[in-house]
C-alpha cells in the first residue's frame, strides 16, 4: 500500500514536470523564436501608406548580361557574316583593317550584350578576317561627345570627338587597351592623318587648329589660324600638311609645316577631293566643275560635272582619277582630260577602293546595298553581290575577299544573327 502511494506520487510529479516544460517551450521560447501568424510590418513597411493589408512588391530589376567572346561568324548563301550589337540600336562610323583584324568604330547607347554604355557612347569592335567578333570596348568618357575623326597610330587606332567645351582624343591598342585626354579646343569638324610617327590633328570651329600628337597623346607642336569655313580634308605631302576648308560658296587650302602656317590659297567650294600623282582633284557641285590643281593649287585642268548631279566620288589610280557622279563614270588623266566614259550604277555610295587594276564600290538605296567592281575601260561595272536589308555600307578588299561593313534592322537572311533594333555587320564575299 505504501509502495502504491509512492508510485502514484512519482507519476503525478512526472506529469506535472512534463506539462511545465511544454508550457514554457510553447509560450515562452517558441513565441520569441517563431513569428506569430498575425501580420507585423517591417521598418520599410512603416513608411508605406497603401490601402492593402500587405506591403507593396518591389519591382524586379532585370540583371544586365554581357556577351562572351569570341562570337563565331556564320554563313548564309555563300557569304560569311559577323555581327556586333545590343538590344538597342548601333550606328557604323568607320573602320581600319590591319594586323589580321578589322577594327570597327560605332556608336551605341545600351548597357548589355556587346557594350557597356551609360548613354550615347563611342565603341570599337574587333573582328578577325574570318568575321569572328573577338572582343569589344566601350570608350570611357565618350558619352556626350560627337565623333569627328580617326586614324591609325603606332599601336592601333586614334579617335577624336568633340563636346560643346573640348575635344577628346582616345587611343585604342590592338589589344583594346584605352587611353584618353581632353584638349581645350572647340571644334565642329576634324581630320587626322598619320605621318612620320605622329598623328596630325586638324580641327575647325571658329579657329583652324593644327597639332601633332605622339602615341602617348602628348602635343608635340601646335599652330592655329582664324577661319569661318569648315574642314573637309587633311593631307600630308613632302614636309607639309594641307587643310582644305569650305563653305557653301568657296573654299581654302591652308598649308602648314612643323614650324607653322605657310600659305593660303582660295579655292571653289569643295564637295569631294582626292590627292593624285600631280596634286589634287577637287569636285565642286556649286560650280558644277571638277578641278585639277597641282600642290601649289595652280589650276591645271577642268571638267564639267553633268547637270543635276547630287553625289560625287573620287578615287585616284595608276594613270589618273576615277570620277563617279550618280549614274555616270569617267576615267580622267592627270590634267582632267576624259580618257573613257562608262555607265555607273545610280545612288552611289562614297566608298571606293582601287586595288590591283580594279575599283570596288557600293551603291546604297533605302534598304539595300549592292557591291560592284569596275575594271578601267570596261563599258560598265559588274555586280558582285546584293544585300537586302543592308544600309550605310563601307567596302574594302583584303586578300582574296571583298568586305562590306553595314548596318541592318533585319533579323533574317544575311542578318539572322540580329541582337536588337539595329546591329553592325561584317560581310565577306570571295572576289571574282
Amino acid at each position: 500500500m505504501k509502495a502504491s502511494r509512492v508510485l502514484l506520487i512519482m507519476v503525478c510529479l512526472t506529469l506535472s514536470l512534463t506539462f511545465g516544460i511544454l508550457y514554457v517551450y510553447r509560450y515562452v521560447f517558441e513565441k520569441d523564436l517563431v513569428p506569430s501568424t498575425v501580420s507585423t510590418r517591417s521598418v520599410a513597411d512603416a513608411t508605406w501608406d497603401g490601402a492593402s493589408s500587405s506591403a507593396p512588391t518591389e519591382p524586379s530589376v532585370p540583371a544586365v548580361t554581357y556577351s562572351a567572346f569570341p562570337r563565331l561568324s556564320y554563313t548564309y548563301d555563300g557569304v560569311t557574316v559577323g555581327v556586333t550589337g545590343t538590344s538597342g540600336a548601333e550606328a557604323l562610323l568607320d573602320y581600319y583593317a590591319f594586323g589580321g583584324y578589322i577594327f570597327t568604330i560605332l556608336t551605341t547607347s545600351t548597357d548589355g550584350d556587346d557594350y557597356r554604355a551609360t548613354g550615347p557612347s563611342l565603341a570599337l569592335a574587333r573582328f578577325d578576317e574570318a568575321c569572328t567578333l573577338t572582343d569589344t570596348v566601350t570608350l570611357p568618357r565618350s558619352s556626350g561627345y560627337t565623333y569627328l575623326a580617326s586614324a591609325m597610330y603606332d599601336y592601333g587606332v586614334m579617335l577624336v570627338a568633340a563636346s560643346s567645351g573640348d575635344i577628346r582624343v582616345w587611343t585604342v591598342s590592338v589589344n583594346l587597351a584605352v587611353r584618353t585626354v581632353s584638349l581645350p579646343y572647340v571644334a565642329t569638324a576634324a581630320k587626322l592623318v598619320y605621318a612620320d610617327g605622329v598623328d596630325v590633328l586638324c580641327a575647325t570651329g571658329d579657329t583652324l587648329h593644327l597639332l601633332a600628337l605622339d602615341s602617348d597623346i602628348r602635343t608635340v607642336w601646335y599652330h592655329a589660324t582664324p577661319t569661318t569655313q569648315s574642314l573637309v580634308g587633311l593631307y600630308a605631302y613632302d614636309d607639309a600638311f594641307v587643310a582644305l576648308c569650305a563653305d557653301g560658296t568657296s573654299g581654302s587650302a591652308y598649308v602648314f609645316d612643323e614650324q607653322g602656317y605657310r600659305s593660303r590659297a582660295v579655292l571653289p567650294s569643295v564637295s569631294a577631293v582626292t590627292p593624285y600623282a600631280g596634286g589634287f582633284a577637287i569636285a565642286s557641285l556649286s560650280d558644277a566643275t571638277l578641278y585639277f590643281m597641282d600642290y601649289r593649287f595652280t589650276r591645271t585642268g577642268t571638267m564639267p560635272i553633268p547637270a543635276g548631279t547630287r553625289t560625287v566620288a573620287l578615287s585616284s589610280y595608276d594613270n589618273g582619277v576615277l570620277f563617279l557622279a550618280d549614274s555616270a563614270g569617267y576615267l580622267l588623266c592627270n590634267h582632267g582630260d576624259v580618257q573613257y566614259a562608262f555607265t555607273a550604277p545610280a545612288r552611289l555610295s562614297t566608298a571606293v577602293e582601287y586595288r590591283s587594276g580594279r575599283f570596288y564600290f557600293a551603291t546604297a538605296q533605302a534598304t539595300s546595298t549592292t557591291l560592284y567592281a569596275y575594271t578601267p575601260f570596261a563599258s560598265s561595272a559588274i555586280e558582285i553581290a546584293a544585300f537586302t536589308g543592308a544600309t550605310a555600307p563601307q567596302v574594302f578588299t583584303k586578300g582574296a575577299y571583298l568586305y562590306c561593313l553595314c548596318v541592318s534592322t533585319f533579323d533574317y537572311g544575311y542578318f539572322s544573327g540580329s541582337l536588337g533594333d539595329a546591329d553592325v555587320y561584317l560581310l565577306r564575299v570571295t572576289l571574282p
